[in-house]
């Protein structure tokens, strides 16, 4: 599912609610931002399903055990610069 398909998903159930300042933007922005894109910009529906179906007291534990995709193949860094980068 596209970025732009679920956020017109969302906000057309919340749109009551935004109107009545029951939800905040920021809420809306952080449960968009609960998933993992790809270069696509779109998201797996499996896990979409899971947290938005998932009961109110399970949310924060829910949230809490997302996973990241796994780094690119390390030939896929070759010819990248790293010059100029610091970790901080």
């Amino acid at each position: 599912m596209s970025v732009d398909q679920l956020k017109d998903f969302v906000l057309g159930l919340c749109e009551k609610d935004l109107i009545e300042k029951r939800v905040l933007k920021k809420d809306i922005e952080g449960f968009l931002s609960a998933f993992n894109y790809n270069c696509y910009g779109a998201t797996n529906i499996d896990e979409l399903c899971t947290l938005i179906y998932t009961g109110d007291d399970e949310i924060p534990n829910k949230l809490a055990e997302r996973t990241r995709a796994n780094p690119p193949p390390s030939d896929m860094n070759a010819g990248i610069s790293t010059e100029g980068i610091t970790s901080e």
